[in-house]
Order: C-alpha cells, then sequence, then structure tokens
C-alpha cells in the first residue's frame, strides 16, 4: 500500500558559487623572509626572500570551488594565496614590477578577469619590509 500523495519535494536552492564577499579590510606590506617562500612560476620553482603580501578581510568566506579566488590589480591578476582563517586571505605578488600606485583593487577569480567584485581599495606599493 502507498501512502505517497504524489507530490515531489523542492528541489534544495545551491549556493551561487560564482558570487564573491566583500572586501571589508585590506593592507598591503612588504615582506623579507628569513627562509625563502617558493612559489611556481612559468613551470618553474622560484625562491623569494621579499615579497608583497597583501592581506585581506571579507565580510563572508570565499566559496570553496575548483577556481582560486584572486586579487585584480588594474588589469594585473594576483592569484597565488593562502586562506589564513575564517574570512582572512593572504595575497602575494609575485610580478611586483607591473603592478602601479593607484590601480583600482578588485577580488575575482582566477582566470577569469570578467567575473569580478569592486573594492573601494586601491594599490599603493609599499616602502618598509617587515621581518618574517
Amino acid at each position: 500500500m502507498s501512502t505517497d500523495s504524489g507530490g515531489r519535494l523542492p528541489e534544495p536552492s545551491s549556493p551561487d558559487l560564482w558570487n564573491l564577499p566583500k572586501i571589508s579590510k585590506l593592507q598591503i606590506e612588504r615582506v623579507s623572509y628569513s627562509k625563502p617562500r617558493k612559489h611556481i612560476v612559468g613551470g618553474r620553482v622560484v625562491e623569494f626572500y621579499e615579497d608583497v603580501e597583501i592581506l585581506v578581510q571579507t565580510n563572508t568566506e570565499i566559496p570553496i570551488r575548483a577556481l582560486s579566488p584572486a586579487l585584480y590589480i588594474g588589469e594585473v591578476e594576483v592569484a597565488e594565496n593562502e586562506h589564513v582563517s575564517k574570512a582572512h586571505y593572504k595575497f602575494f605578488v609575485l610580478d611586483e614590477e607591473k603592478l602601479k600606485d593607484g590601480s583600482m583593487i578588485t577580488l575575482g577569480w582566477a582566470g577569469v578577469p570578467g567575473k569580478r567584485a569592486k573594492t573601494k581599495f586601491k594599490y599603493k606599493s609599499p616602502r618598509a619590509k617587515k621581518k618574517r
């Protein structure tokens, strides 16, 4: 005997994986490392003893997906990043000479420059070094 009323359950809503949070805080610092940080650049491992790090706090976490989040400074993509803690991220600038002071900073997805969340922040090259 069947008790099915024939009605279908509504499909669960899926989160919008293209949606990006707002950046609430952003700090740009020049950092020198006692042990070099290793990054892949052009298919090769490159050691960095000094780097520009952009510390970002968002109003919610960036969705986890196959694409990596990226900051865009003007049209320059900064995709190398580390999830530090809930809604806190660190982006590593690997090609500082391409960046221009005063360029708008937007948040997007690596390799997808058309989908970006605007911010109120502009790039300013850091002068002083912090040791890590």
